[in-house]
């Protein structure tokens, strides 16, 4: 069965239910239905849950665990060597510049900017 779904944008998918494709391509690469794949199925009153991967059921991850799985052993000896030869020592960092408008001193007595207070000239 072949359907033609419309997005709300205008954009159009084709969906081959049976097949388990769409032009979209996510019900491919996932392995489970798209949106399009879901509206098509819902259209015509279909189940979707046959339409997911195999892959993706529980049975099939209950019989991947049935098995007894064993550590891979180790190759080699059991010390691991610092590839750099030595301390790890943190990165050079600057304190970055202050950007934008530096606005200097002010004067707690005339509010003027470029002197403080002990070496203000403006009287009060």
């Amino acid at each position: 069965m072949e359907f033609q779904v419309q997005e709300q944008s205008g954009e159009c998918h084709i969906v081959k239910i049976l097949d388990g494709t769409c032009s979209c391509m996510k019900f491919q690469l996932l392995g489970m239905p798209s949106a399009h794949a879901i509206a098509s199925a819902v259209n015509i009153e279909l189940p979707t849950d046959f339409m997911v991967s195999w892959g993706f059921y529980g049975e099939t991850w209950t019989r991947g665990f049935d098995g007894k799985i064993y550590p891979v052993p180790s190759v080699g000896g059991g010390d691991i060597l610092d590839p750099a030869g030595g301390d790890l020592l943190p990165p050079n960092v600057r304190r970055l510049q202050k950007s934008g408008i530096h606005n200097g001193r002010r004067c707690t007595r005339c509010r003027r900017q470029g002197h403080n207070k002990a070496s203000c000239r403006f009287a009060i």
